[in-house]
């Protein structure tokens, strides 16, 4: 038995270089890419990501199960090593080069700059999957599209698997080759299975953490690396059926590519399945099979890891530029071949030559020591050098961005917590004279900064409560959490007010009294008309609340929204360029039309103000408008002020805020 079980192990180790691997490789990398460059065409063409997983378990599986006589511990330094030398070096390469271009053509103080420097930092050391998921980016979403470093979330997800797998592999002398092998069966195959569990589970859950964590994607490469233990005493006992496998098996990869993003569950199962075939079965040299392992295909499938890592850097540049178009597009598709090509020959050959030829040892320290000078790189070139390498205009006043630190509360813990005073939602000043509250959604939490930049120089405390989809005061229609927390903030503010003290209020209020957004329990009515019921609901709870406040010697302010642009995610799209002459229409709004679709909120909101219960802050008159035509160029996004430009609307406004009626 034990013969036969090193004899099975010999022949999965041997002919590491396998013609349809490079086939199925070759398949991946392309379906990937005509979904990236048309998700129309081919919308399952990101399964090609899952495939790559199969055929890593399966090949780094290829590999544990060789032990040419080596000590356990010279096998393992050698297999990491060859690790580090296949990937680290064009990844870091390609993380430096793409870093450059974020700083080139992403405006230094945006968000989106923000976003793509703390990711390609995260990448250049395993980790931007983990900080994907922490921002809840949506690979589907918009978003993800303008991040140059969105795609190293698979290969990060690569490197952890490569670090936790070959643990598994580890031998014991006192334990028989046959045993070994079904432990190792026993144990890969046992937590692949709870790793499918909790990737059907947690999909509905938190779909975007379950896309990105290795642990929910340890499945697809332990069903790989089944497949190579199965595969050599597959190819005996299944070989008279190969041709027809080959056919339906092939033709299943092929048909999943055109299944839509919302059976991402389905699809992705019977991708790893069909991949699983496809590696375990012996496919014959003719028909549909022989594709694969034809000139075209295997010359792409040995430069697959490269193209994977530029297409992206190609595609995302294009975006912040020129666009992607049916003109721009073939020729995009030529730059990302070339980019490939010169960091295979350039980047992934030499270092790879060269790892063979010297000590694992010598690899590890010259790729971990590449791989941290690429991290220090992409450091300074992202924070030190911020806007020096910016080809654009860059107009904003203010050299800031917005804290990522908050002294403020979200209202959906405070109604799970047991807020007594609000002291912990303030920031601290020494003998503050007065208190600042700032109350309200997200569109409150987009002024924090300056606010408090306001109260800190008037010897007063900011005091913050927001919350993401809650309106302030809550209203019948808010969510439970909502309404529990702003109740709970309402009470607290009410009792908290000292004579003098301002209480600023801001919200995206066509979101809530608007029937082209969920009111009255959900129901969804005509876009873009004001819901009476709704505003009169606000009206009479602002009310309430404004006239407690006066009570206690303050004073209410309403902060209301200038144009917003439905549709737009990337506000930083709508400034004009000499490298983007042309922005999306997203990025322009009928100022009439605006404010024909504003006006009732406005006039219940003036209502107010000719009685003396509230003040109103118009955001409308720092739009940037030109005639009945505004344009999203001081926008984050659809909504929100870039932050910047937040300090240049409280510098402007302040004077009058505070000043006495």
């Amino acid at each position: 038995m034990r013969s036969r079980v090193m004899g099975m192990a010999r022949q999965i180790g041997s002919g590491l270089r396998m013609p349809h691997i490079e086939g199925l490789r070759a398949f991946a990398v392309v379906a990937v890419m005509i979904n990236h460059f048309a998700p129309q065409l081919l919308p399952g063409g990101y399964l090609g990501v899952d495939i790559f997983f199969v055929i890593s378990g399966y090949v780094i599986s290829k590999v544990l199960l060789v032990n040419t006589g080596l000590q356990q511990k010279d096998f393992f330094k050698q297999f990491f090593a060859r690790r580090v030398a296949r990937l680290l070096p064009a990844l870091v390469v390609c993380v430096a080069m793409s870093m450059v271009l974020v700083a080139m053509f992403v405006q230094p103080l945006s968000i989106n700059y923000w976003t793509n420097a703390v990711t390609g930092m995260s990448s250049s050391v395993g980790l931007s999957n983990m900080f994907l998921v922490i921002e809840q980016s949506n690979y589907f979403g918009s978003l993800a599209d303008f991040n140059f470093f969105t795609h190293t979330w698979s290969l990060c997800v690569e490197i952890q698997f490569y670090l936790l797998f070959p643990f598994i592999f580890l031998e014991r002398s006192n334990i028989g080759a046959d045993r070994r092998l079904r432990r190792q069966l026993f144990i890969v195959a046992g937590f692949s299975l709870i790793s499918f569990v909790l990737f059907v589970i947690l999909h509905s859950v938190n779909p975007t953490a379950t896309y990105y964590v290795m642990i929910t994607r340890f499945w697809e490469f332990g069903v790989g690396s089944i497949a190579c233990i199965f595969a050599s005493f597959a190819n005996s006992r299944i070989k008279q059926l190969s041709n027809v496998m080959a056919v339906c098996v092939l033709g299943l990869l092929v048909a999943m590519m055109f299944v839509p993003v919302e059976q991402n569950v389905i699809a992705t199962a019977v991708t790893v399945i069909a991949t699983f075939w496809c590696v375990v079965t012996p496919l014959p040299h003719t028909g549909l099979a022989n594709l694969l392992t034809s000139r075209i295909p295997l010359w792409i499938g040995e430069r697959s890891y490269s193209i994977y890592l530029w297409h992206w850097v190609v595609l995302t540049t294009a975006r912040w530029t020129l666009g992607v178009t049916l003109v721009s597009a073939p020729v995009l598709v030529v730059v990302t071949f070339c980019c490939a090509v010169m960091s295979f020959n350039w980047v992934e050959q030499p270092f790879r030559k060269w790892a063979k030829g010297v000590s694992a040892r010598s690899v590890m320290i010259r790729g971990l020591g590449f791989t941290a000078a690429g991290a220090v790189f992409v450091f300074v070139v992202a924070f030190p050098l911020r806007g020096v390498l910016f080809l654009g205009n860059d107009d904003a006043e203010f050299q800031t961005t917005k804290s990522i630190f908050s002294s403020g509360c979200d209202v959906r813990k405070i109604a799970s917590s047991r807020l007594i005073d609000l002291n912990q939602c303030a920031s601290s000043v020494i003998g503050a004279s007065g208190t600042i509250f700032l109350l309200g959604d997200s569109h409150a939490k987009q002024f924090e900064d300056p606010i408090r930049d306001v109260a800190m120089r008037r010897g007063e405390r900011l005091v913050s409560t927001w919350g993401s989809g809650c309106i302030f005061p809550p209203i019948d229609d808010s969510d439970v959490s909502c309404r529990a927390g702003g109740e709970r903030v309402l009470t607290a503010v009410t009792a908290d007010v000292q004579p003098g003290d301002v209480v600023i209020i801001a919200n995206q209020l066509l979101t809530y009294l608007s029937n082209d957004e969920q009111v009255n329990s959900g129901s969804k009515k005509k876009d873009d008309v004001v819901d009476l019921p709704s505003l009169s609901a606000y009206e009479r709870v602002l009310e309430t609340f404004a006239l407690g406040v006066q009570a206690n010697g303050g004073r209410v302010i309403i902060y209301m929204d200038g144009p917003q642009f439905p549709g737009l995610d990337v506000g930083a799209l709508c400034t004009k360029e000499w490298f983007r002459p042309n922005i999306p229409q997203q990025c322009l709004r009928s100022k009439s039309q605006y404010l024909e679709t504003r006006m009732p909120i406005e006039r219940a909101l003036y209502t107010l103000e000719s009685k003396g219960i509230v003040r109103i802050w118009d955001g409308m008159q720092w739009s940037d408008c030109a005639g009945d035509t505004c344009v999203a160029s001081k926008m984050s996004d659809s909504n929100h002020f870039i932050d910047w430009y937040t300090w240049v609307v409280m510098r402007d406004s302040e004077k009058e805020l505070w000043s006495p009626r």
